[in-house]
C-alpha cells in the first residue's frame, strides 16, 4: 500500500511540475535531402517566436514573429537569392502599419498602410524602374482616389 501512494503521489508530482512549466521547444523539418527546411519556436505548444523557412539552397525563405499562436511583429519574405522580396507588419495576427514589396532588382514595387487589417491611407505603386506608376488613397479597406502617373517608361 505504502508503495502504491509514493507512486501516485510521484505521477502528480512529475504532471504538476511538467504542465506548470513553460515548455520552449524549436521544432525543424527538413527536406528530402536533408537540408533544413523550417524551424518554429513554441511555447507550451503555441508559436512563439521567431519561424524561419528555408529555400532548399539555404537561403531564407520567410521569418515572421509569433506570440502566443498569432503574428506579431514584421513578417520578411525573400527571394530565392536572400533579397527582400516583402515585408508586412502585424499587430495580433492583423496587418498594421507599413507594407512594402520589392522587385527582383531590390526596386519598391508596393507602399501600402494598413489599420486594423485594412487598407488605409495612401498607397503607392511603383515600376519596375522605380518610377511612380500610381497613387491610391484608401479608407477602411476602399479606394477612395486613384491618381496614374503621366509618364510611363518603357523599362516597367
Amino acid at each position: 500500500m505504502r508503495i502504491k501512494l509514493t507512486i501516485i503521489i510521484s505521477l502528480l508530482f512529475i504532471g504538476l511540475v511538467h504542465f506548470g512549466s513553460n515548455a520552449t521547444e524549436i521544432k525543424r523539418k527538413y527536406y528530402s535531402s536533408g537540408k533544413l527546411k523550417s524551424e518554429i519556436t513554441y511555447n507550451n505548444g503555441m508559436k512563439d517566436g521567431i519561424a524561419k523557412r528555408y529555400y532548399e539552397n539555404g537561403q531564407i525563405k520567410m521569418e515572421e514573429h509569433f506570440k502566443n499562436n498569432k503574428r506579431n511583429g514584421v513578417l520578411k519574405s525573400f527571394y530565392e537569392n536572400g533579397q527582400l522580396k516583402e515585408e508586412v507588419h502585424y499587430e495580433n495576427n492583423i496587418r498594421e502599419g507599413l507594407s512594402r514589396s520589392f522587385y527582383d532588382n531590390r526596386n519598391i514595387q508596393t507602399e501600402q498602410n494598413y489599420k486594423d487589417g485594412k487598407l488605409n491611407g495612401i498607397h503607392k505603386e511603383y515600376y519596375k524602374n522605380g518610377q511612380i506608376r500610381a497613387i491610391y488613397e484608401c479608407k477602411d479597406g476602399h479606394v477612395t482616389s486613384r491618381k496614374d502617373t503621366s509618364e510611363k517608361s518603357s523599362s516597367r
